[in-house]
């Protein structure tokens, strides 16, 4: 099969092409083609080689005897990050036996302009009838191999058929599809740039990002520099050199830098170090420190930045990160730089931007520089491969555009919706984009594997709640759980099986010993998302009502989810009548949260087992808060305590009921009455009914904060607004004292 005008228009348009052959000799004919791509391209070329296993196929394009001057990097998909940030002429995807989303997120955007995208793959027929190693790990009991959907594929097929700049080469039927695309050759890259260190700068997009982050770091005042681009601008790049710039100025300055993941900073260093070896600036590198002269750039967690002093302060792939956290860097930070992927692998849609960008506008005394970078570093602009990329993964997709009229709608007027995902990814890309568009903006970070699992897992469903003229404005994507036997249930309980895609059960009898929940069929939300226009006003609510209406007429136990736990998601869950059922020992390291479970039951039988689980886990978090979540807010605390099922079963010694009358009547301190101060509240949020003292929002979380966490007063004081704590403890001490000793329980 001839390529050679494929490859005429990429080398000649200075574009990229995507090319993918079906057969048995696709890995065969894939090799032809880049043998021809050698061929019609002066100097060197370099070629990366991506498969399950790839040595075999660096072996068959050694055994061709190459030219000298074709450079061929061979990797396998588990060590795909190893590549990433590198560029290629020309990728060959071997997707026999693993077709993983992220593998192709992460890998197309490795090919420079003027390059190919190579797929090989068996005979479509057999491609489609068999599993990759992707899609067998979303088979989770009591579903089978033949329980998985293709729909992934089938999409990739159609939408490599139907993209301007796109072939496929069917070797069975000795076909090749695709059109033409002409286009002469334009340089998009820029020539002057400038004096010093802007020379490294690839493009204007990046030279205006370098002297941005340059110049806002030699003024003074709070300031903070936003970095916004699609992947593949040079983003980190240009922060990276900016940071060179100042340390060239400055001399001496501590650089704190963070990303949701410790390989997300490589960019940025080595852009960093690039810099000053550009400049002349000699440093040493050690365990993630730069150390140039008197000046540092070093890592910090994402949870530790606003605690950490530093000159300035670096978050990558900010919208990764929660927005609380963010406005926590901001406010602890002189100079702060947040860059972010808008689009892409890493996207977050307009959420940043929704989220964030709105709260530092709102700062009075913040200087604010905001750089948005369009350019591409590795390819010309409208490059087909991108756009192809970006259609397939959704990597852009966004929600519905919401008229006035659209805006006074009220939840009663919508109308749930069980989505045909069978329909909607063949036929209705419109309603697939506006479903997926929602998660992109409301969701911190979307990888395609969340499309790929969406598509294909047979546990898998999803829901959506519309207005009358069929926009969406809240998303649900739903898995089953649960119903197991006994049998089952105890290799769970001795750790010899962990089922995939159950974490509910399966956390309930591995922290909880529970036996009995595993058995209950459920539903867990994976992800529930509200139109960013249509936020705060009972829309995702009347989704929950209605899905909560089905599961119970579909014979379904319980409604379950889990996410990191903060005040407002809680309160929107409590609301619903979702109740906490266990919580992470420890914080999520990227977002500084505990992850949180929570149930709806929905018949009497797993209402018995949800109101014991309920139970234990407040007596665990409250014998818990003075060590395990000491760091805890206690405003968050106080609203898990504030949830659920009461059983109180508290017991007082002599001694502490003494010391309690003692306190209260104001002849005994605080700090020798302690232990049956906590005795008492631990009883009072343990107690559920009515009937029991009402006490404040902030002062239940100063009882949690001082007496169960051991928090000094002057926080609390600051944190809760609370003047003189320890009169407040006792005057609301003897409130609780004195109702429960009438009711005979003291």
């Amino acid at each position: 099969m001839q390529f050679s005008g494929l490859v005429r228009e990429a080398v000649s348009s200075g574009e990229r092409r995507l090319v993918t052959v079906s057969g048995r000799r696709s890995i065969d004919v894939a090799i032809d083609l880049i043998l021809e791509y050698v061929g019609a391209r002066e100097g060197e070329v370099s070629v990366l080689l991506a498969a399950e296993q790839s040595i075999p196929i660096y072996a068959k394009l050694m055994a061709r005897d190459p030219p000298q001057r074709l450079k061929v990097t061979a990797v396998d998909y588990k060590e795909v990050e190893k590549v990433l940030g590198g560029t290629w002429d020309l990728l060959l995807m071997d997707v026999s036996e693993q077709f993983r989303p992220n593998d192709v997120g992460r890998l197309v955007e490795v090919v420079a302009g003027g390059g190919l995208v190579i797929f090989a793959l068996p005979p479509v027929r057999e491609w489609l009838s068999t599993l990759t190693l992707f899609q067998r790990r979303l088979v989770v009991p009591p579903y089978g191999e033949g329980d998985v959907r293709q729909r992934f594929k089938r999409r990739f097929l159609r939408k490599v058929r139907g993209f301007e700049g796109c072939w496929l080469a069917d070797l069975e039927e000795g076909r090749l599809y695709g059109e033409p695309r002409v286009r002469e050759r334009d340089e998009w890259r820029i020539w002057n740039r400038g004096d010093g260190i802007y020379r490294l700068a690839a493009t204007d997009d990046q030279l205006r990002a370098v002297r941005t982050i340059h110049e806002m770091g030699l003024e003074r005042g709070r300031r903070t520099s936003i970095v916004i681009a699609s992947r593949g601008r040079g983003k980190s790049a240009a922060v990276g050199l900016g940071l060179a710039a100042l340390v060239s100025e400055k001399r001496k300055l501590r650089i704190a830098v963070t990303a949701p993941e410790l390989m997300g900073i490589e960019t940025l260093v080595e852009f960093f170090k690039r810099g000053l070896e550009f400049l002349g600036i000699k440093y040493v590198e050690r365990d993630h420190l730069v150390k140039a002269g008197k000046s540092r750039l070093f890592y910090i967690r994402p949870e530790a930045m606003p605690h950490t002093r530093a000159d300035i302060k670096v978050v990558d792939e900010a919208a990764a990160i929660p927005v609380p956290l963010l406005n926590s860097i901001v406010h602890s930070s002189s100079y702060s730089i947040f860059s972010t992927t808008i689009h892409g692998y890493e996207g977050a849609g307009r959420g940043f931007s929704l989220r964030f960008l709105k709260n530092l506008r709102e700062i009075k005394d913040l200087k604010v520089a905001e750089i948005r970078m369009e350019t591409p570093i590795r390819y010309p602009p409208n490059d087909p491969v991108e756009a192809w990329l970006y259609d397939f993964l959704l990597l852009d997709a966004e929600p519905a555009k919401l008229s006035e009229e659209d805006l006074r709608a009220r939840p009663e007027d919508a109308v749930y919706v069980r989505v045909d995902l069978d329909e909607w990814f063949e036929r209705r890309e419109d309603l697939l984009r506006e479903l997926y568009g929602i998660y992109v903006i409301a969701h911190y970070r979307n990888r395609p594997d969340d499309l790929g699992t969406l598509a294909d897992a047979p546990h898998h469903f999803a829901r959506a709640l519309m207005l009358r003229n069929g926009k969406i404005v809240v998303s649900l994507q739903l898995a089953e759980e649960g119903g197991f036997g006994d049998e089952d249930i105890e290799r769970m309980a001795n750790r010899e099986w962990e089922p995939s895609g159950h974490i509910l059960p399966h956390r309930t009898i591995i922290h909880h010993g529970e036996r009995r929940f595993p058995k209950l069929r459920g539903v867990r939300i994976v992800r529930i998302a509200t139109h960013p226009s249509m936020m705060d006003r009972g829309f995702g609510s009347k989704a929950l009502e209605h899905l909560v209406e089905e599961a119970r007429a579909q014979g379904y136990d319980w409604v379950g989810s889990g996410f990191g736990a903060t005040e407002q998601l809680m309160r929107f869950w409590i609301r619903n009548e979702f109740v906490p059922i266990h919580m992470s020992p420890a914080k999520n390291p990227v977002s500084g949260e505990y992850t949180v479970l929570v149930v709806r039951p929905l018949n009497r039988r797993s209402r018995k087992v949800v109101q014991n689980l309920n139970y234990e886990f407040k007596v665990r978090l409250l014998n818990s808060l003075h060590d395990v979540y000491y760091e805890m807010d206690p405003r968050l605390a106080t609203t898990l305590l504030d949830t659920g099922y009461g059983r109180p079963k508290v017991s007082f010694s002599k001694s502490q009921l003494a010391r309690l009358r003692g306190y209260v009547e104001g002849w005994l301190s605080y700090e020798a009455t302690s232990d049956a101060i906590a005795q008492l509240f631990k009883l009072y949020f343990l107690d559920r009914s009515e009937g029991k003292p009402e006490l404040s929002k902030p002062i239940k979380s100063l009882i949690v904060g001082k007496v169960f966490q051991g928090k000094r007063a002057p926080m609390l004081r600051g944190m809760l607004g609370i003047k003189e704590p320890y009169d407040r403890i006792r005057e609301v001490t003897a409130k609780v004292y004195a109702y429960y000793k009438a009711l005979g329980k003291l």
